[in-house]
């Protein structure tokens, strides 16, 4: 029935199993938890904090992550925000900077960096310093 197996050698010991066309059919009509003998009871996981913890059902497990996940989607959401919100203020700044060149307002040609950096501060763009690169 199973066409090959494998294992990763990662610190947490997972084994694969691949399945051919026709007996991936046969083990749904049988019944994918009866085909391999797979339980929901009886499970032995770590804990949100990294703990080995008996959970007798699902549930358990979603009771016990509920609140590590709701952290980490705030945070997600705080960072997603955060970047948007940058952006904004970035096209703001390069929309004003378009139309007060076209107007004549701001004259980028023939101009040092400093001297443009420091009108583009008195007129009320907000400077945006360079990222650093990262190390890897």
């Amino acid at each position: 029935m199973i066409h090959s197996s494998r294992y990763l050698n990662n610190p947490v010991m997972i084994e694969l199993l691949t399945l051919t066309v026709e007996n991936t059919v046969l083990a749904k009509q049988e019944g994918l938890l009866k085909k391999f003998k797979l339980t929901t009871s009886k499970m032995h996981l770590s804990d949100s904090r990294g703990v080995i913890q008996n959970y007798d059902t699902p549930e358990e497990v979603l009771e016990e992550f509920f609140h590590l996940r709701l952290d980490f989607y705030v945070k997600r959401r705080r960072h997603v925000l955060d970047t948007l919100e940058l952006e904004l203020l970035k096209m703001d700044n390069k929309v004003r900077l378009i139309v007060d060149v076209v107007k004549g307002d701001i004259i980028v040609n023939n101009r040092k960096r400093a001297d443009l950096s420091l009108e583009l501060k008195e007129k009320g763009f907000t400077p945006f310093p360079k990222k650093k690169m990262r190390r890897k």
